[in-house]
């Protein structure tokens, strides 16, 4: 099963979505290599973002961009799962 973790979302200023930055001790914690692509969830809908490693973030925290928080239709504050992506194609080798 892959490894999930519950982050409180903070709001990027970049507008143009598909990027994600996490604190280093997640993506190590969920053994993401830098820029691989991840899951973000909220109670209502999933979207694909690469994540990066950030220090300026705080442990337990993402920074996701405008475009990503509205097609999430969540706010800053609210708490999101972050997984690792794994293709189809890895899960049957």
């Amino acid at each position: 099963m892959t490894k999930e973790k519950v982050l409180t979302v903070d709001r990027s200023p970049v507008k143009v979505g598909g990027r994600a930055r996490v604190n280093p001790n997640t993506i190590e914690e969920l053994n993401l290599d830098e820029g691989e692509l991840a899951i973000v969830s909220s109670k209502t809908k999933d979207i694909l973002v690469s994540a990066f490693s950030d220090n300026f973030v705080d442990d337990g925290g993402i920074m996701l961009r405008e475009q990503d928080i509205n097609k999430l239709n969540i706010s800053k504050g609210d708490k999101v799962n972050l997984r690792k992506h794994e293709s189809i194609l890895t899960k049957l080798l």
